[in-house]
């Protein structure tokens, strides 16, 4: 079976760095608290893009405006996107959602960039397919953990803090505030670990009742996320990330070598991919073909939103219906991925 294995030893090292991270659960954990924190009334979303990320700020009675996101090359059509920007108005302050597409569309060009800047937009990166050994330019990446390592939860939030000194009305600066606070919380649950007894519980109970920031029984499970984001938190400082991704890159270039390539990825990132996307006439009859052998694959994504409108969406469909994306994880072998695509040949 060619599915979810568990992390291997090899992949972890002893690393006591320290970064600027935020632990989620879940990527729509992070949006949801994005959406919170930096009260975000309008947003940009591409037209490619999961429909969960759309319901989520629907939810939330967020105005959502859509640009191109990708055409059939995966490419991103930047001239298409800054047009689609100036035609948009809104009373409320604009936020602009960038999806790095599998970790291989990379991040945006400086033309976006500094339209964005200009114009007073205000730039997030959802980098759930991608590790955090990526770097972005934006200040505000929303990385993904769980589904590139195979864990059952996941997500970090990268926040610039350096840039975050602003007034308390300053999103950034209301972002750095949840970090102190998280960092305070993460020192007394380390502290606290080794007293697990009902005097301790009471103590940490009624401080959070206090106040929501300072919460450490969510969902009525005594301590069980804060322990979470604590182990998530400790495993990411222990992940060699560039093992991991030397790997998955070995194996995305095998399906390169081996199958027909319909996509030019000389101007794709393929340096740590989340997969191999393997464009086809008919992606779910792949996946059932794939599946029947015992390999498991992606649609990304099977359907699209309904309120994507029609005009964004032509490229988008085309994608949805057409993309298979074969594994390339990293505790898969060469000889794994050979039988791959001898299953997608037969």
């Amino acid at each position: 079976m060619i599915y979810n294995r568990p992390l291997q030893d090899y992949y972890l090292k002893q690393d006591n760095k320290q970064d600027n991270f935020i632990p989620f659960l879940l990527g729509r954990n992070a949006i949801n608290y994005l959406i919170e924190s930096l009260s975000i009334k309008a947003i940009v979303l591409p037209s490619f893009i999961c429909p969960m990320v759309v319901d989520i700020f629907q939810h939330h009675q967020v105005e959502i405006f859509y640009y191109k996101g990708l055409n059939k090359q995966l490419q991103a059509p930047v001239g298409d996107i800054l047009t689609s920007l100036g035609s948009i108005e809104s009373q409320n302050q604009l936020f602009f959602l960038w999806h790095d597409y599998l970790n291989i569309i990379g991040d945006m060009s400086s033309d976006l960039y500094d339209y964005l800047s200009k114009n007073n937009i205000v730039p997030i990166i959802d980098a759930t397919h991608s590790l955090p050994i990526k770097s972005y330019q934006a200040e505000i990446v929303i990385y993904g953990f769980r589904k590139l390592l195979n864990e059952p939860f996941g997500a970090l939030v990268k926040l610039n803090v350096n840039n975050a000194t602003g007034t308390d009305t300053s999103p950034l600066f209301r972002l750095w505030l949840t970090f102190l606070v998280y960092r305070v919380k993460s020192t007394l649950l380390f502290i606290f670990k080794f007293f697990n007894n009902s005097v301790i519980n009471k103590f940490l109970k009624k401080l959070s009742n206090i106040d929501h920031s300072l919460n450490f029984d969510s969902n009525n499970v005594f301590l069980y996320d804060n322990f979470q984001r604590y182990a998530i938190m400790g495993k990411h400082r222990r992940l060699n990330y560039q093992k991991i991704c030397d790997k998955r890159q070995r194996n995305f270039l095998r399906y390169v070598e081996k199958l027909p390539v319909l996509l030019n990825f000389k101007k794709l990132d393929t340096s740590c991919p989340h997969g191999f996307p393997l464009l086809t006439s008919n992606n779910k009859l792949i996946r059932k073909k794939l599946w029947a052998k015992g390999i498991h694959s992606f649609i990304l994504w099977g359907s699209l939103h309904d309120n994507v409108p029609v005009k964004s969406n032509k490229y988008s469909k085309y994608l949805s219906d057409s993309i298979v994306v074969l594994p390339v994880n990293h505790d898969l072998s060469i000889k794994d991925i050979d039988r791959v695509i001898r299953v997608i040949n037969e």
